[in-house]
C-alpha cells in the first residue's frame, strides 16, 4: 500500500524555493548512478538542470540535475488537504517501511538541514500524522 513521498513539481511562482542537499557523484560512479536514477525516475519524471545556491554564501553556486514530476505520472497523487494526506499516510506501508516514519524522518532531516526554514506544509502534515498516530494507540 504505497504512500506519499516528496515530489518536486513545476511552480508558476518564480520566487519559489526548494531546500535540500546536493550530492556530488564521484567521477568513476557518474554513469552507474545516473543510469540507476534515470531508471528509478523514469515513470513520469523529467530531468532538469537548475542552479543550486549553497546556504553558505561563501560558496559559489553551481548547476545540478533534478527530477521533476509531471502530472502524467501514474503515481502522482496530486494536491490534497493536510488532513486527507495524513489519513492516507498513517495507513500506508511499503518495502522501505511505513509512510508515517518517512514523514517523521523527513521533518527531522529538514530541521537539521535547514533549521531556520519553516516548512509549513511538512510540519503541519507531521503534526496531523502524530495526532492520528496518538489516537490509534
Amino acid at each position: 500500500m504505497p504512500g506519499r513521498v516528496v515530489t518536486l513539481i513545476p511552480s508558476e511562482d518564480p520566487n519559489s524555493t526548494v531546500w535540500g542537499v546536493a550530492y556530488k557523484i564521484r567521477s568513476e560512479d557518474i554513469e552507474d548512478v545516473t543510469n540507476h536514477l534515470d531508471f528509478r525516475e523514469k515513470n513520469g519524471y523529467s530531468k532538469k538542470t537548475v542552479t543550486f545556491h549553497p546556504k553558505d554564501k561563501g560558496l559559489e553556486s553551481f548547476d545540478l540535475t533534478l527530477y521533476i514530476a509531471t502530472t502524467e505520472n501514474e503515481s502522482y497523487a496530486g494536491p490534497a488537504s493536510i488532513e486527507a494526506i495524513a489519513k492516507q499516510v498513517i495507513n500506508c506501508h511499503g518495502p522501505s517501511g511505513s509512510n508515517k516514519e518517512y514523514v517523521y524522518n523527513l521533518a527531522r532531516a529538514m530541521r537539521e538541514i535547514a533549521p531556520g526554514v519553516d516548512d509549513d506544509h511538512l510540519f503541519s502534515l507531521e503534526a496531523a500524522i502524530r495526532r492520528l498516530d496518538k489516537d490509534l494507540k
